[in-house]
């Protein structure tokens, strides 16, 4: 008897189905477990540029003695690499020379910390402070008129240690303090992030709101929700999802949560940020998808519409009857029209789509899809950083 003729299609189709689930399942597997959870999340040994020359900024682009070397402490003594990028005005006013030949005294530095806005800027996982991307941010943004506080996170770079979600938080408080010690205000002090950044950024500023304290604004340039959902919806290169398989098993996806060691849930917490926030991301961004950032707007704008009465379970109860549905289009209808109220649109030409509301007490929100930068490049775009400085006026003092 002849075997079916689909049977050595069927049989070779088994076996790789096989193979492709032993090798997703290695993948997996060691996710769970904290030091290759930890690489991972942070990519922290990824050392690039690789052997970096701190002391000397201007080998990545930026010019003579514009940029200040040097270390600071944590509260739990964790010592951290940073520079500091002075602002354009100040550097330009205060040389001599067209190319200064000696740095400027620590009364100097004080005088441009005083003088000039500063931007808290806290980068994403992978490399160092001088990844080239990252200088042409530090580049632009002191280009317009403010100083720039970037450290490397514990682990990261020249810094000590080994990165945590509760570590980076005392890295982050860290560098606040430094700022704070040399007598700079809150109010000239803009707090921005990008992609992991943009989660250390939030838990600073939510920390900061707590203690009453209101810096300029928090900027999240390609920021996630939480780690989980940023993992439930990552894929690499942006075509192979790494959960994707496993969506349709909610029981799968409640286990694999458990076992998240840095969840940095910014959701949870953004909303008791006192301060503008403004969100910005690309339409082709590949790594964390746009729609993070348009969930995190609608979390800002969820306690500013009718209260939602049903759970996503008792949606779901098949015993819900008529005069519910009524009552849940009645409630969709009201906030539906609160939104359109609240929420100002409007398309930038060339650039993307830009919403925003005002928060009764706590400033503006804005969010700014862009076209293209995808998830580098975007916060290096001149229509951001023009946004940027009409929202936040990080340029300039506080008057």
């Amino acid at each position: 008897m002849e075997a079916p003729p689909n049977r050595g299609f069927l049989a070779h189709a088994h076996t790789f189905l096989v193979c492709f689930g032993g090798l997703y399942a290695l993948f997996l597997v060691p996710l769970a477990t904290p030091v290759f959870q930890r690489n991972v999340v942070y990519l922290h040994n990824v050392r690039w540029p690789i052997n970096a020359n701190f002391n000397l900024p201007e080998k990545y682009g930026l010019p003579p003695f514009k940029t200040v070397n040097f270390n600071m402490t944590t509260s739990d003594d964790v010592r951290l690499g940073a520079w500091l990028v002075l602002s354009d005005q100040f550097y330009q006013s205060h040389t001599a020379s067209a190319v200064p030949t000696v740095p400027f005294t620590d009364a100097e530095v004080q005088q441009a910390l005083t003088a000039h806005p500063t931007v808290l800027f806290f980068h994403g996982n992978a490399g160092n402070r001088a990844f080239g991307f990252r200088v042409a941010s530090y580049s632009a943004l002191s280009s317009r008129g403010a100083n720039v506080l970037v450290i490397d996170y514990r682990g990261f770079g020249d810094s000590e240690g080994y990165p945590s979600k509760e570590g980076l938080g005392k890295d982050a408080r860290a560098a606040w303090d430094w700022l704070s010690q040399r007598g700079v205000e809150p109010q000239n002090v803009l707090i921005m992030g990008h992609s992991l950044g943009t989660a250390v950024s939030s838990m600073l500023a939510a920390e900061l709101s707590s203690e009453q304290i209101t810096p300029r604004g928090l900027v999240l340039a390609a920021p996630f929700t939480s780690m989980f959902e940023l993992v439930e919806t990552y894929s690499f290169g942006g075509v192979v999802p790494v959960l994707g398989p496993m969506r349709t098993f909610p029981w799968v996806m409640r286990f694999i949560k458990r076992f998240i060691q840095h969840p940095f849930d910014t959701a949870s917490i953004i909303t008791t940020v006192k301060s503008p926030i403004l969100l910005v991301h690309a339409k082709d961004d590949s790594e964390i998808i746009p729609t993070h950032s348009s969930n995190l707007f609608s979390a800002l704008l969820e306690p500013h519409l009718p209260p939602f009465p049903f759970t996503p379970k008792e949606l779901l109860d098949p015993s819900f009857t008529q005069s519910r549905w009524s009552e849940i289009q009645d409630v969709s209808q009201r906030r539906k029209a609160a939104t359109e109220q609240l929420v100002k649109n409007a398309e930038v030409e060339g650039l993307g789509q830009l919403r925003e509301f005002e928060r009764e007490g706590a400033g503006k929100v804005v969010h700014l899809e862009t076209i293209r930068g995808g998830h580098n490049d975007v916060v290096n775009l001149e229509g951001v950083i023009d946004l940027l400085e009409k929202e936040t006026s990080f340029g300039r003092l506080s008057v």
